[in-house]
């Protein structure tokens, strides 16, 4: 373990820790699911993207990102969020609210580390390049320091999970899953506008009513 490692780690307990105190699980959830569908579509198809921009070391890499933040840029402007949050009417207990939350919070900074780290890996190999030799001074250093780690993998396999077909099946099922309850609170809102014209119509012939009546018991 280097301390490159050490410092991924308290990364990790803190973005854990400040789930727990913020206890807001449903919101949690609720960028994780589109963390999982962007990712799933990034990764399924950097390679076809990051091929058209040569063979480079970097293409692919900056496909992913490319398409990862056109994903979410969609999906946070369509107010995808905001919808499926009025949505859902669960409200669990504070427990589970909180310690939810501590797991949430540490899978999604889990993700923050892994995209880190394979930014970190293609630079890396991009100074490693094709070369036999072993390097020395600071480019040395820096590839002994990422060769060395004991965490990169992990968080870089917790990404590429989300590879095909895993990902594209997951992918598929968590976007639909957001644009069904998306879907299902405007329906609801519609819903409730009607219901409340509805009433307001109701109101305002009760009060034509009653008016009336009282102008009759006036004129008498």
């Amino acid at each position: 373990m280097t301390w490159l490692d050490a410092i991924f780690i308290v990364i990790l307990i803190l973005g854990a820790v400040r789930g727990l105190f913020a206890g807001k699980l449903l919101p949690l959830l609720i960028v994780f699911a589109i963390w999982i569908t962007s990712i799933a579509i990034a990764v399924n198809f950097e390679g076809s993207l990051g091929d058209t921009f040569g063979d480079y070391q970097w293409s692919h890499l900056l496909a992913f990102f490319i398409i990862l933040i056109v994903i979410q840029t969609i999906i946070y402007w369509s107010a995808i969020p905001v919808m499926v949050l009025r949505s859902i009417d669960w409200r669990p207990e504070r427990s589970i609210n909180m310690l939810g939350a501590l797991f949430i919070s540490a899978c999604i900074t889990a993700i923050y580390c892994g995209l880190i780290w394979r930014i970190l890996e293609v630079i890396k190999n991009e100074v490693q390049g094709d070369r036999v030799e072993v390097l020395t001074g600071a480019a040395g250093s820096f590839v002994e320091l990422i060769e060395g780690s004991a965490v990169r993998s992990g968080f870089v396999a917790f990404v590429d999970w989300f590879a095909p077909p895993k990902g594209v099946i997951l992918g598929c099922l968590m976007g639909a899953a957001l644009v069904a309850l998306a879907v299902h609170a405007r329906l609801r809102e519609e819903r409730v506008d009607e219901e409340e014209e509805d009433y307001a119509g109701t109101r305002d012939d009760d009060s034509y009513y009653n008016s009336g009546d009282r102008s009759k018991t006036e004129g008498l």
